[in-house]
């Protein structure tokens, strides 16, 4: 719900600009929040044993509202969708967020096959 919340408030605000009082700047920055989250967890999740991951499986999949369920999956979806990017000349790249350890997140672009964080992230994917 959280990573919906902010895809859909960041989303709104490219309209005009500042649709619901938030800036394009901080559109940008809950947007590369929402990735660098995203690939945490499913760093997370992948470094898990398997004995949590099934724990974790059954969990999402028994005690959780389906709604809910389907809207993380929507979320993670976007996040993938944000991070692949493709460049006639150089190939598929993905984009990646790091913390700039003063509250802030910067961007990284990489090759596909370099972008660990990217791998990660499908891996959540698929494991939902």
């Amino acid at each position: 719900e959280v990573l919906d919340n902010f895809f859909a408030k960041a989303g709104a605000c490219f309209g005009d600009g500042r649709a619901g009082g938030i800036s394009p700047e901080h559109a940008i920055r809950r947007m590369l929040w929402a990735v660098h989250i995203t690939d945490s967890i499913a760093r997370e999740l992948l470094y898990r044993s398997v004995a949590e991951r099934m724990h974790l499986a059954h969990l999402l999949a028994f005690e959780w509202p389906q709604e809910l369920f389907a809207r993380l999956v929507t979320a993670t979806v976007d996040v993938c969708n944000a991070k692949m990017l493709y460049n006639a000349t150089r190939g598929a790249l993905t984009t990646s967020v790091r913390p700039d350890g003063q509250g802030f997140y910067e961007q990284e672009v990489r090759p596909i096959y370099q972008d660990k964080a990217f791998w990660c992230t499908l891996g959540l994917l698929q494991f939902l």
